[in-house]
């Protein structure tokens, strides 16, 4: 998930308070990320990038609930946001599903590190919300690993290449039942 207009944002309150809102975001969207099973792998800026085991993740679909979590625990703490930092953080979210590999990386500096197409098509699908006009986007590939998926609407919203991706792949907005 990655914050809308993140950019201007930092421009209009500057550093300092973009670092607390951004800190406070953080904290508010982990809460639901734990609480929904996941994990986050890194903060990348204002992006949080978590991962779930595929059963619950997709199966479940508790890494779609928490999404729609997030948007209402934010929701709920607009006007706090609002009055701290002139702005409530909107973000847009891909959902996507796939095997990675995990390693150590670096020499100097190690961390341990997801690599792989999967997570590469997830940022795509992210980045594809912009364009598409909406703040969540999940794959077929994620949106067919549902195991009720009835609970959920779902809308095609075009199928193509995204940007680096020789294969087309199909995407979907989602709402509630």
């Amino acid at each position: 998930m990655d914050i809308n207009s993140s950019t201007s944002i930092a421009e209009d309150i500057g550093h300092e308070r973009f670092f607390s809102l951004i800190q406070e975001f953080h904290v508010e969207a982990g809460k639901e990320i734990l609480e929904h099973g996941g994990e986050i792998y890194k903060y990348v800026g204002d992006e949080i990038i978590a991962y779930w085991p595929v059963a619950s993740g997709a199966g479940k679909a508790q890494a779609l609930a928490c999404l729609f979590a997030i948007q209402d625990r934010i929701a709920q703490q607009a006007s706090k946001f609002t009055e701290r930092y002139g702005h409530a953080p909107a973000f847009k979210s891909g959902l996507h599903v796939g095997s990675a590999m995990t390693g150590e990386l670096g020499d100097w500096k190690r961390e341990i590190a997801f690599m792989g197409d999967v997570l590469n098509t997830t940022a795509r699908i992210q980045e594809a919300c912009k364009k598409i006009g909406t703040w969540l986007l999940v794959s077929d590939a994620y949106r067919a690993l549902i195991e009720s998926p009835e609970r959920w609407q779902f809308t095609e919203a075009g199928r193509g290449r995204l940007r680096g991706k020789e294969e087309a792949i199909t995407l979907f907005t989602v709402e509630r039942a």
